[in-house]
């Protein structure tokens, strides 16, 4: 029963996300009211609800509060993206790193940071918010809200952290 109803949680949880994708890419606008569509919205809706659901199914139920040095970790690189810290964001990564963006994949630090952080979050003066912190499995989990471009963009997601050896080896991130 606890199986059907986490998968039915999941079903649900895609479906809305697969709704405030679609919303959030035709309604958002930068502050000077010009359609702006935020990275992470640019994604296709195609297949998005199947990947959401598959990824929610893997992970373990919740266990509870995160150990202090994988959240030492996590929360260190949102300091360093917050203030802009190219450096102490890159540091924050494994060279191998994964980092799965609502199904756009990003694999290997540089490509994480060059691809995807410094413009999506650095360059348009990114500002993540922590609401939440838990774990599931091996996973430290902390929502977000995240605000960029003065603003003018606001987003509300989890990121799902795997962290070994006090650097981050791959993140799960989806819409809330």
């Amino acid at each position: 029963m606890t199986d059907q109803l986490t998968r039915r949680a999941a079903q649900a949880a895609a479906a809305m996300l697969s709704v405030a994708v679609l919303c959030t890419a035709c309604a958002a606008t930068t502050d000077s009211g010009a359609d702006r569509r935020p990275a992470a919205a640019e994604i296709s809706a195609t297949g998005t609800t199947d990947a959401v659901v598959a990824a929610a199914e893997a992970l373990p139920a919740s266990t509870g509060t995160p150990g202090a040095g994988d959240l030492g970790v996590a929360r260190g690189y949102t300091d360093a993206a917050n203030r802009g810290d190219v450096a102490g964001i890159t540091a924050a990564f494994a060279p191998n790193a994964h980092f799965d963006r609502a199904g756009s994949q990003f694999t290997g630090r540089d490509a994480i940071v060059n691809t995807f952080i410094r413009p999506d979050v650095v360059d348009d003066k990114g500002h993540y918010r922590e609401i939440s912190v838990t774990t599931k499995g091996d996973r430290t989990v902390i929502e977000y809200v995240f605000t960029a471009r003065g603003g003018g963009v606001t987003e509300h997601f989890t990121y799902a952290y795997l962290i070994k050896d006090g650097v981050i080896v791959d993140v799960i991130g989806r819409y809330v």
